[in-house]
């Protein structure tokens, strides 16, 4: 949730505007972090939610990792900013959901066993 909340909030933090002639890097961050504090919240009051939630934010993650290539985001004086940034929360969002989501699995497996 942290991630994500602040990945919305950074462009505004880090002040990135100058990231090339593609898309425009801020709003990826935004929309990005967004859903990912909104699939935190859903998985945090729905404990039992599908690890299918946590691979959601792991693609997400993978997203943000080579969204600045596809986008075109990836030149300009803020670029070097945006992409490390981009890259940096892509890995962590990838590592912790997918660890969520293999607890999950790992959860319900054990679960099955003692029923």
């Amino acid at each position: 949730m942290l991630a994500g909340f602040w990945l919305a909030v950074s462009p505004f933090a880090l002040d990135y505007t100058a990231t090339g002639r593609g898309f425009d890097g801020r709003w990826n961050s935004v929309v990005v972090g967004v859903v990912l504090v909104l699939l935190a919240v859903v998985r945090t009051v729905v404990l039992d939610a599908t690890p299918l939630l946590s691979l959601a934010c792991v693609v997400l993650g993978a997203w943000l990792i080579i969204a600045p290539f596809v986008l075109g985001y990836n030149e300009g004086t803020d670029a070097p900013t945006v992409v490390g940034h981009h890259m940096a929360m892509g890995f962590i969002v990838v590592v912790t959901a997918g660890f969520s989501a293999a607890a999950t699995y790992q959860y319900r497996r054990d679960a099955r066993r003692r029923t």
